[in-house]
């Protein structure tokens, strides 16, 4: 509504202003003695000109006007709109027809011309705005705390993040273009290959690997891989890898493994086995030298009470059983001896001591 009203003040102004002018080339005429001819020209031009900065509607009530001017003041019989010289005839008529054809393709031109310029506004904020998109993006990518690499079919690396060439040691223009297998140790470069072209064969799904890198200075870190192929530009399929750095936790799997092992030298050694016993959910834990030492399988039988029961000597099974029973009803530390009766005949002598513990989901649990 409000444009609507602009649209009527400008068509007003446009009129308003039109008429003035033509009254002015009328005065003009008259003072020079203008041709009927030269007046029309002079009108025409009027007419055109303020076509180009209002509407058709005020450029064809301008038109009118001419015409009402050029037969009342220039036609003979003068101060009449009556036109009885047949030669004045055709001007007016040419003059119509050019006022208002003229009038229409400059209204059309500037329909379009807004349109044009509309359609530009448009297409800058959607560049500006896929620009800031892709700016945030950038940054999103390159600050990151993870290592980003972007590769192709070929494994040539076709982006990476800050981030992830400076933990390799190197600068950003060092890696790309070059082949990913550059940073992987040589005897893990075919595991790679067979991983990146599995996440080619299957595009969109993750995939997921441990791996070595090779910084720039030689040494070695382990990362955790996450993959997904996906199609790129003209529907090429490129390799998104985001490497999580897991060095420390592998140092301390590997670590805690040696431990593990050298835990299990020591028993082995000191005939000495481990065990755990929650009383609340009877959920038990042998260590392997004590199911050597009970001569049981770990493989096909579950540790508890009642199988230390069941292989302690017939003349012990009643202390074991009340130790079993006392440390159900009072869970306290405890310390037994007794001997173990074997299939095969032979007798151990079994010293025990155990402490209690809570869980943290409060439950007793006996180690020893």
């Amino acid at each position: 509504m409000r444009s609507h009203i602009s649209g009527l003040e400008r068509s007003a102004h446009q009129f308003t202003l039109g008429s003035i002018t033509l009254a002015l080339v009328t005065l003009a005429s008259f003072y020079l003695h203008a041709h009927f001819a030269a007046t029309a020209f002079a009108y025409l031009l009027v007419v055109l000109l303020f076509s180009l900065i209002g509407s058709f509607v005020a450029s064809s009530a301008l038109c009118i006007v001419a015409i009402a001017a050029l037969a009342y003041y220039f036609a003979p019989p003068a101060f009449s709109l009556r036109i009885d010289d047949p030669q004045d005839l055709p001007v007016v008529v040419a003059f119509f027809i050019a006022s208002i054809v003229g009038a229409h393709l400059i209204a059309k031109l500037r329909q379009e011309r807004e349109a044009a310029r509309v359609v530009a506004a448009k297409l800058q904020r959607s560049a500006a705005d896929l620009e800031d998109r892709e700016n945030r993006w950038r940054a999103i990518f390159e600050h990151n705390p993870a290592m980003y690499f972007m590769v192709n079919e070929a494994g040539t690396v076709l982006n990476v993040n800050t981030l992830g060439a400076t933990q390799l040691g190197y600068a950003r223009a060092e890696l790309i273009g070059q082949s990913v297998l550059d940073v992987f140790l040589e005897e893990d470069r075919a595991f790679v290959c067979e991983c990146v072209r599995t996440c080619l064969e299957d595009v969109g799904q993750t995939r997921t690997w441990d791996v070595q890198k090779v910084k720039k200075n030689g040494s070695v870190l382990w990362v955790r891989e996450s993959a997904k192929a996906m199609l790129w530009a003209d529907e090429q399929p490129i390799v998104l890898i985001a490497c999580e750095d897991i060095t420390e936790r592998r140092r301390t799997e590997l670590a805690l493994q040696r431990s593990e092992a050298h835990l299990v030298q020591a028993q082995e050694l000191s005939h000495t086995g481990s065990f755990s016993w929650n009383v609340t959910t009877g959920d038990a834990f042998w260590s392997k030298e004590t199911f050597r030492i009970f001569q049981l399988d770990p493989q096909t039988v579950l540790p508890g009470p009642q199988l230390i029961v069941e292989r302690t000597h017939p003349d012990d099974r009643s202390s074991v059983r009340e130790i079993i029973d006392r440390a159900m009803r009072d869970p306290s530390d405890f310390e037994h001896e007794y001997r173990l009766l074997l299939p095969d005949g032979s007798v151990k002598h079994i010293h025990a001591q155990a402490r209690a513990t809570r869980t943290a989901s409060g439950h007793i649990e006996f180690v020893g």
